[in-house]
This record gives C-alpha cells, structure tokens and sequence, in this order.
C-alpha cells in the first residue's frame, strides 16, 4: 500500500458500532467549537480504534487544520506544547484534551526551518488548499493503521486512508511504513506497539517483532522524563499484566526500569511484579484510584534490596540504612525514568512505614495506623506474602489489629495482648 495511490474508504460511525454516548462531552465541545469557527476538526487514534471494538476510550485525541496559534485564540484555557512539532493542551472542565494541526511534509519542513508558529499561519492556505490531501498525509505520518482513523462526531464519518478498519476486524498490527525507520525516528512507538498489543489482544506479527528486538535499545535516548510518562501509561490503565508480559518478550522492563537483566530474571521479583500488576489491573476495573508511587515502590524494592545489602554497616539504623541505600538507588545513573519528586517524597515514605510495620511496636501502633503511608505499606506485606516471603504472618497480624481498632473496643487497644514481632530484613533474597 502506498500513499500516493490510497483512496479513503468512508464509513458511518453508526455501521461500525460507534455508540456516540462513549465520547465525553468535553471532546464534543472542543470539536463543535472548532466547527463553528470553520475548521474541521476530528477525533483520531486511539479513541476512535477503542469506539469501533466497543471499548470505552479514556482519552481522546483532536486533530485539526487549524494552526497551534489559532487554536489557543479559540481557547483561552490552553497551552502550547513542544517546538518542531506544537500541539495544545486544551483544557476543559478541569481535563486536558490534547489538540494538535494536521501533519504534512510541507508544513513539518516549514516548521523545522522556521522553527515558529507564526510562519505556519503565514503560509496556512497553502497547507489546506486540500483538506482530504492533507488528512491523507497526517494518516501516513501515524504509527499504526489502526490508530490512523479519523472521526466526525458531528456527522458521524469515518475516514480510513490506511485499510485500519480491515485491520481491526482481523486483528492485525501493522505499523505504517518501514518498522524499523518508524522505530528510529521516534522510539517511544516501541512501547505503543507494546501496549496496543496488551490491550487487545492483537498478536505482533513476526517483522514488527524483530525490529522490537533490533531498535530497543534506541529507547535509552528517550528522555527520562517521557520514560516515566509512558510506565504510567503502560502499567496503570487496567492492561499492565498483559503489557508484562509482552515485554518479557523483549526483556523490556530493563529498558523500563533498573539495566540489571539478572535481577528481571529472578523467578522471585517476576512473581512479585505479576501480583502487583494483577491487583493493579483488578482496581481499575472496579474503578478505585491507583497510585503511582506505590507502583514504583514495589518495582524498585528488589533494586533497593539490592542496594541495602552493600551497606555493611551493623552499626547503622534500619533508617538510616535505607537513607543511605535510596540514595544511592535513585542517584543511580541506570536507573532509567527520572521519577519526579512528588513521588520519589512518597515512595521514601511508604518503605519507611513498610520496614516498621515489619517490627512492629505496641506503643506506636495507634500512630502507625493513622499515618499517610500506612495503607501502602500494609499492602505492600500483602503483596510479599503473597510472592511466598515468610515476614511471620505479619499481614494478617496488621488485618486483626485493624478489625480490632474499627470494634467496640478501640479504646482499649493496648489491653489487648499484642506480641511484639520482630523481622531481620533478608537483603539475600532477591539473588
């Protein structure tokens, strides 16, 4: 299939099953503002691909031929992102909707030369002299056929340049153009081939996964920042195990997290990581909050352990030992995400509370209960014995003395005759 020769096939949102009710009102709005300034505009990606399989989408994506600078004078609560390549953050209701200008060769060239928003508008009717030229050309600069759909809520269209409906009725992955020099020119698609296939169920086709294989190193160049964007979006929207395991395929999660294949490996950390990613996967489905620090703590705990057994000094605190040792972890130049410090504050946090729930003192127990980290912590001994850790039945200990505190009886919580318990952290187990 090439570009040149491809003719858009056009459907009716409503003969594919598009249900109008799964697009929230916001995106609605955002796309009927842009219409009555007379650009068209129209809901592509994702968004579109998980409406024709009947999937709830969780965020929608806006393409438009109006320029970034048009589209911030449209929308006073917005913001213009990045530099070659501008898109605005348009926000709505407190959500932010991602609205970004049609992608062609000309105005990609234009915009590396120039390098502003202002040369763009100068030159916007030779842009979209051709409105379906240019969708065609946006479509082709995609990464994946089935996320190169276009649709017009307003008049429920679909515009399909790249067979992308045939592929989601076969449920075939295939990547526009070249895998490997789509792959080089932005690496990230690597983990959006990752999660599509986690999502759904599709099955990456043998060319697309040796050029995985082939360019994942590539992803070591992606900022650490955007890293750490893409562990969230792969681990915490309902899908996580299922992304796992497609990346142990590749041995992806060193790429993700900590350059340490022999502790990935670990029949005891796999397992770990397993039961941290189903309970995450059972809260989205029933909708509770999940947290990214807590996420990260458990993922960075075997690299932690690691660290805390190079400490070698018995003369040092439990504390003070994991000061010295999460220090180190996340100063660590492999250590592969840069985890902002809102959540670093919080993972720190949530292993303090850990290792004292872990030896437990009757006199405290009334002010470990309430503290901020104590639910994470308490979780997280749910998890270890759950991987087969012995931490002396520690876990249903902390579930007693919770029932016990939530009874008629809570003010007499240090009546009852609570065994101190005692545990020496195993900082062998994870080798």
């Amino acid at each position: 299939m090439t570009n040149n020769a491809t003719k858009p096939k056009l459907f009716k949102g409503s003969d594919l099953n598009v249900n109008p009710s799964q697009i929230c009102n916001q995106a609605l709005s955002i796309v009927r503002r842009l219409s009555t300034k007379k650009f068209s505009a129209y809901l592509v990606g994702g968004a579109v691909r998980d409406l024709i399989l009947k999937i709830e989408p969780k965020d929608f994506d806006i393409v438009t031929d109006a320029t970034p600078t048009q589209i911030k004078k449209i929308f006073l609560s917005s913001k213009i992102i990045g530099r070659r390549f501008q898109i605005v953050h348009v926000q709505q209701d407190k959500k932010i909707f991602e609205v970004s200008t049609f992608q062609s060769k000309e105005m990609i060239e234009e915009t590396w030369r120039v390098g502003n928003s202002k040369k763009i508008v100068q030159n916007t009717e030779r842009f979209f002299d051709g409105k379906l030229s240019i969708i065609k050309e946006d479509a082709f600069r995609r990464d994946l056929s089935i996320n190169a759909l276009y649709y017009d809520p307003l008049e429920d269209k679909i515009i399909d340049f790249t067979d992308g409906v045939a592929d989601l009725n076969k449920k075939h992955l295939r990547i526009l153009g070249s895998p490997g020099n789509r792959f080089r020119e932005d690496p990230v698609r690597i983990l959006r081939v990752i999660r599509v296939s986690a999502k759904l169920g599709f099955t990456i086709p043998p060319k697309i996964e040796k050029q995985i294989k082939k360019k994942l190193n590539l992803l070591k160049d992606v900022s650490k920042a955007r890293l750490f964007d893409e562990i969230l979006k792969t681990f915490l929207l309902g899908y996580g195990l299922n992304a796992l395991k497609v990346m142990k395929e590749f041995n992806g999660l060193n790429i993700f997290i900590y350059d340490n294949p022999s502790r990935i490996r670990s029949k005891n950390t796999a397992k770990l990581y397993d039961i941290l990613l189903a309970s995450t996967d059972l809260r989205v489905r029933q909708k509770k909050y999940v947290s990214p620090h807590f996420l990260f703590a458990v993922l960075l705990w075997p690299s932690l352990m690691e660290e805390i057994s190079k400490v070698n000094n018995k003369k040092f605190t439990v504390r003070k030992t994991l000061e010295i040792a999460s220090r180190k972890l996340f100063d660590k130049e492999s250590l592969l995400v840069s985890i902002p410090k809102r959540y670093v504050f919080k993972i720190l946090d949530m292993w303090r509370m850990h290792l004292q729930l872990l030896m437990p003192n009757p006199k405290r127990v009334d002010a470990m209960l309430k503290h901020r980290s104590f639910r994470s912590a308490y979780d997280f001994i749910l998890i270890r014995e759950a991987v087969g850790e012995e931490l002396q039945n520690l876990g249903a200990w902390w579930t007693e003395i919770q029932n016990y505190v939530g009874s008629d009886h809570e003010n007499g919580i240090h009546k009852k005759n609570l065994k101190k318990a005692s545990y020496l952290l195993d900082t062998e187990f994870y080798n």
